[in-house]
């Protein structure tokens, strides 16, 4: 079971590096340029129903594989993943709140090597999704390439930073205090609701 949800999302990893934003493939050859994606740290920064909001810092290096200067045309994101119903998607509608240096129009010199530090997106991901992965496509003139790495595995943040120990134990705390109103409703003979969770807007 648990190969077949890292298939669905090495499929979608797949379809998300080939198929452009708009649907059409990518131009270029991508050997222009080489692109390293590092998470950093990812928050859950809210729950609406069967959604759930993420922010991801990540680090990106970026190398010119080319003799000559290369300028960035586009930069883009998306957030792929995989649940454990063997469901999976692709998430493009991606929120840059701080592109670390990177956008369109930076210059790299020949061969050069360059990491934009702490660059930060939203987006929202069905709750039920357990594996997750962000990539980064960058574009010039020469070429187009993308990096990605995961931001969630089998359930748990990754990296799992002291932020996401304290969101999973606040989700743990969630659970059981539901359970144990469902559970004393029971013995009481009478339903009872559990509040939900609110969502922050997406910029």
């Amino acid at each position: 079971m648990r190969r077949r949800w890292r298939a669905g999302l090495a499929a979608c990893v797949a379809v998300a590096s080939f198929v452009g934003f708009g649907g059409s493939a990518f131009a270029g050859s991508g050997l222009a340029v080489s692109v390293d994606v590092h998470n950093s740290q990812e928050s859950l920064v809210s729950t609406n129903n069967a959604n759930c909001t993420w922010q991801v810092a990540s680090d990106i290096t970026l190398v010119n594989l080319t003799d000559q200067t290369l300028t960035i045309t586009t930069v883009a994101d998306q957030a792929s993943w995989a649940a454990p119903d063997d469901t999976s998607g692709v998430q493009s509608a991606v929120t840059v709140l701080d592109d670390g240096g990177l956008r369109s129009g930076d210059v790299l010199a020949p061969h050069e090597q360059r990491t934009f530090t702490h660059a930060v997106v939203e987006f929202a991901i069905p709750c039920k999704a357990d594996n997750g992965d962000l990539m980064v496509r960058v574009s010039t003139a020469q070429g187009t390439n993308s990096g990605d790495a995961p931001f969630l595995g089998n359930g748990t943040p990754v990296p799992l930073t002291s932020v996401g120990i304290v969101l999973l134990t606040a989700a743990v705390a969630v659970a059981l205090l539901a359970s144990q109103r469902r559970a004393w409703a029971t013995r009481r003979g009478r339903p009872t609701a559990v509040a939900g969770l609110g969502q922050t807007s997406r910029h």
